[in-house]
């Protein structure tokens, strides 16, 4: 949630230092906030629904990761670049095939 409020910021023309602080400020307040308020409803769904929200979450954040992270990565054509986003790749896999199992 931070680094894509933090993509969105630079992209629309803060610098860095104001993109990085703003973006710290909203993930911190805006999940707890969230959680607040969504507990009562949550804790009232069965594990079914609860298993679908969550997944319908983790996919809304790959599909804004794809379209946003993705082409800001190779439009800086730097090699760590690329590094950076295969290390994230292999880390999703590894933490989805580890906790699969389990």
């Amino acid at each position: 949630e931070g680094i894509i409020s933090y993509t969105f910021l630079i992209a629309g023309g803060y610098s860095p230092k104001k993109a990085f602080l703003y973006s710290f400020i909203i993930a911190g307040l805006t999940t707890p906030f969230g959680a607040f308020i969504v507990y009562p409803i949550i804790s009232s769904l069965n594990e079914e629904i609860i298993s679908f929200l969550v997944s319908f979450a983790g996919g809304m954040l790959v599909y804004f990761s794809a379209s946003h992270l993705i082409p800001e990565t190779r439009q800086s054509q730097e090699k760590h670049s690329v590094l950076s986003f295969l290390s994230g790749v292999l880390l999703a896999f590894i933490f989805f095939f580890y906790f699969h199992k389990h």
